[in-house]
């Protein structure tokens, strides 16, 4: 008889924002992407991008201009086989939440010119190309997770199976976050 259970992990606290569904990534690995923008107020292209760099979100007591948050749920599906439980399917969903700045306007509603406008852009996009490096981390560490665990088994029960899938699972936390950090480094 197969048997499906479920566990939710959550990596950090992140403000509520509308997303699309889960996307098949990878086998057993499902993404929902979000994007949050934050505003950035300045009246030159150097002072929004010193204030993005200066108000962007907080990752270990310092500001980035742009950063993801990684929270995921995993989901097991076990069955007996005479003699041992073993692991007939593994998914596990992570949710990316990006941030990344918008410029606003500038102060009171200062005009703020096309030139600097565009290249304000560009530095968002060079943002988000960088925050695309740290998803292809989380999406390659949670496929070799997603094996690791479709590999395990247990000749005690499927309970002890789903104990040892719990304590595996509970260090992707500081894990993921050192995939990404890999990024950051190179």
């Amino acid at each position: 008889m197969a048997v499906r259970c479920a566990a939710v992990a959550m990596l950090l606290i992140t403000v509520g924002c509308a997303a699309g569904s889960a996307v098949e990534v990878a086998p057993g690995v499902r993404l929902q992407r979000v994007i949050a923008h934050y505003d950035v107020e300045a009246s030159s292209l150097e002072e929004a991008r010193a204030r993005a760099e200066q108000t962007g979100p907080t990752r270990l007591g310092a500001p980035h201009a742009s950063y993801t948050d990684v929270s995921f749920t995993w989901r097991q599906w076990h069955q007996w086989n005479v003699s041992f439980c073993y692991v007939t399917a593994f998914e596990v969903t992570a949710t990316l939440l990006r941030h990344l700045p918008r410029w606003a306007h500038g102060p009171q509603g200062a005009q703020v010119s096309p030139e600097a406008r565009r290249a304000f852009d560009a530095y968002v996009e060079r943002l988000g190309a960088h925050e695309d490096k740290r998803e292809r981390a989380v999406i390659a560490f949670f496929s070799a997770g997603v094996a690791r665990v479709e590999a395990m088994r247990s000749e005690r029960s499927c309970a002890d199976l789903h104990e040892e899938i719990v304590r595996a699972t509970q260090a992707w936390g500081n894990d993921v976050h050192a995939a990404i950090a890999e990024v950051d480094g190179e």
